[in-house]
């Protein structure tokens, strides 16, 4: 692991522990470990998540070590255009409520100072960002309940293949601030993925991914031209998790797409949590805008 810069242990507000804080580059090795803490937390993360962004962003997960110990962790991802995502700020249950999270994100953000930086905040650390200079652009809104009834399965629907994932990269470019096409395609087509694209006169109109999690199994990202799109996707991915075993599904969903608000509705879901997308603008500007009119599901809150 890499040592970051950390506060210096004399400054006036320091805490009793800083001099012995230390942040460090992760890896996949301690995926499994922030993944525990992050099961227990009601996080929207998946089982597999963290490992698969560490192999596409080596040195993205930092982790925050007291006294030799892994105690906090935080995740963040530059792109080509500038625009920086960042999230999974957790810390380990048996050392919150000391400053360990506010010194952990400190120190994230201080290393994409000058870019635009997107997040998913919960409400209460409104606040928190605020005062680093982030503003509330839009609610988040997590839907969960019991897999709903089968539906028949639209012929429309099929697996994505190798072959349709150029234009589902496309659809990822429309709903995501930056190009991330290599990562797209792990996260749908990776080990323990499930991915299923909507096809008509050979053009891909909107594709879906379901994967486990903990407490229910997690579909995102969900992308779809219209809502016919959307709920034979939801549908057919709704299916295979409950063939598979799964109890429970769970989505989450830009409030400002009312018709995603209401195909969750229709199945049966509720309102189970939120978060707020917060953008602290860069020297260049904000965050590129993407199409929420497509965006039925984020592919992560955590992640982007």
């Amino acid at each position: 692991m890499t040592a970051l810069q950390t506060p210096h242990a004399d400054a006036p507000t320091a805490e009793p522990w800083a001099g012995r804080f230390v942040a460090t580059r992760g890896t996949a090795a301690d995926a499994a470990l922030i993944e525990g803490w992050a099961g227990g937390a009601g996080w929207s993360l998946g089982r597999g998540d963290l490992d698969l962004f560490t192999r596409h962003r080596p040195g993205g997960l930092l982790i925050g070590v007291l006294d030799g110990r892994p105690v906090s962790a935080m995740a963040t991802a530059g792109y080509d255009n500038g625009f920086c995502f960042t999230g999974a700020l957790i810390v380990d249950p048996g050392f919150r409520g000391r400053g360990i999270g506010t010194a952990t994100a400190d120190i994230v953000l201080s290393h994409a100072e000058g870019r635009p930086v997107g997040l998913e905040a919960p409400p209460t650390l409104r606040d928190f960002f605020a005062a680093r200079g982030f503003f509330a652009r839009r609610r988040t809104i997590a839907f969960a309940g019991a897999v709903p009834a089968p539906r028949a399965i639209n012929p429309h629907v099929t697996t994505l293949d190798s072959g349709l994932l150029g234009q589902a990269a496309a659809l990822d470019a429309r709903c995501f601030p930056a190009e991330r096409t290599a990562l797209a395609a792990d996260w749908a087509i990776g080990p323990d993925r499930y991915a299923l694209g909507f096809v008509q006169n050979n053009r891909l109109l909107g594709y879906g991914v379901i994967r486990a999690g903990f407490g229910a199994a997690r579909i995102g990202p969900l992308y779809a031209s219209e809502p016919r799109v959307a709920a034979a996707l939801f549908d057919a991915l709704a299916e295979h998790a409950g063939r598979h075993g799964a109890r429970a599904i769970a989505i989450d969903i830009p409030e400002p797409n009312p018709a995603a608000m209401a195909l969750c509705e229709t199945r049966g879901l509720s309102h189970d949590s939120e978060t707020l997308r917060m953008v602290r603008p860069g020297a260049c500007g904000d965050e590129t805008a993407v199409d929420v009119t497509l965006l039925y599901g984020l592919t992560s809150r955590e992640l982007g």
